[in-house]
């Protein structure tokens, strides 16, 4: 309970500091709780101790009973800035932390001491651990998509806050495990990737891959069935070969076809990369299967992939949009 009355005072200070530009600073506090209710006594308490602590110059202006709309939507009112501070259940972080839960826990005691010993002890440590792995997601993650850095340079901040957060914990020891961790996925992924190269170069000898090519080019459909007899081609090759080597061998021998049923090339390229990545997870050899097992370290390989069939489904959603609407492949690239 400490550390989060830690993370509340920091909040308040941070406010106290910007009502030094103005004589009277207003702070919307929002809450889904009914008045009447402990969380919205403890709104109006603090109010109170605000406004007097700060001799008036910042007055809170408490908002309960959910005038503001629900969780979701005070949240995003909190991200906006239209609102300073609100209150909220554990439902909320349940969607990131499923232990949050335990948060619901003091409400099953009488005895703030114990809540404290609580929180301080074992289960209040379990939570905040957990916090860091979450941030360190966002940033990598979230440095990537808004272009602020490229994919090597986010794993180097993913580093450096690894070591600031965890700085304490470092020591030679873990570092010389998290250096075996490495080599050990890393190892794995390159005997994954020369197996699969193998397996082409059996398929490319025996001439498979130019049978299929052939197969499809000599189907004389209309363009439409064409493309869905190409597409359903890529499936089930990228169910046996690796995805570098089935775009090498298969690319020259269709892109021409598929341009000369009046598709547009830099279309279908959007489409050949995400048929491509669907065979990173189709089984019973899609190399990510494999690696996400590995790191896994248990279970059975099959829940590998039952977990990634709806992510293929949504590559085949994905594939059926750009079909239907082909200004979508130039769209992103135009617009940014």
């Amino acid at each position: 309970m400490k550390k989060f009355a830690v993370v509340a005072a920091l909040l308040l200070s941070s406010s106290l500091s910007m009502a030094a530009y103005d004589d009277t600073r207003v702070i919307k506090f929002a809450a889904t709780s009914p008045k009447g209710t402990p969380p919205a006594i403890g709104m109006e308490l603090f109010a109170r101790k605000v406004q007097e602590r700060s001799d008036g110059k910042i007055k809170v202006r408490t908002c309960p009973n959910g005038v503001l709309g629900g969780d979701v939507q005070v949240l995003s009112s909190l991200q906006g800035g239209v609102v300073e501070m609100m209150t909220w259940n554990a439902g909320l972080m349940l969607n990131h932390v499923t232990d949050f839960g335990t948060l619901d826990f003091p409400f099953l005691h009488t005895d703030t001491a114990k809540v404290d010993a609580m929180l301080d002890g074992e289960v209040g440590k379990m939570l905040t651990d957990q916090l860091p792995p979450l941030a360190i997601f966002a940033l990598v993650i979230g440095s990537i998509y808004s272009g602020f850095a490229t994919a090597s340079e986010s794993a180097a901040l993913g580093v450096l806050s690894v070591l600031g957060l965890w700085r304490r914990a470092f020591t030679w020891q873990r570092l010389g495990q998290a250096f075996e961790a490495t080599l050990r996925t890393t190892g794995m992924i390159i005997f994954i990737t020369l197996s699969a190269f193998f397996l082409n170069f059996v398929l490319a000898s025996i001439g498979l891959t130019t049978t299929l090519v052939n197969f499809v080019s000599e189907l004389n459909l209309s363009p439409t069935p064409m493309l869905l007899a190409i597409i359903l081609f890529y499936i089930v090759l990228g169910c046996f070969m690796d995805t570098l080597a089935m775009l090498i061998t298969t690319a020259p021998l269709i892109v021409p076809i598929v341009v000369a049923l009046g598709f547009n090339p830099l279309w279908f390229g959007v489409v050949l990369i995400v048929l491509r990545e669907m065979g990173q997870i189709t089984p019973p050899f899609g190399m990510n299967l494999f690696v996400v097992q590995s790191i896994r370290g248990r279970g059975n390989f099959m829940d590998v992939v039952y977990g990634a069939l709806p992510f293929c489904l949504a590559l085949l959603v994905l594939i059926a949009l750009l079909i239907a609407f082909p200004q979508l492949a130039p769209w992103l690239p135009k617009t940014f």
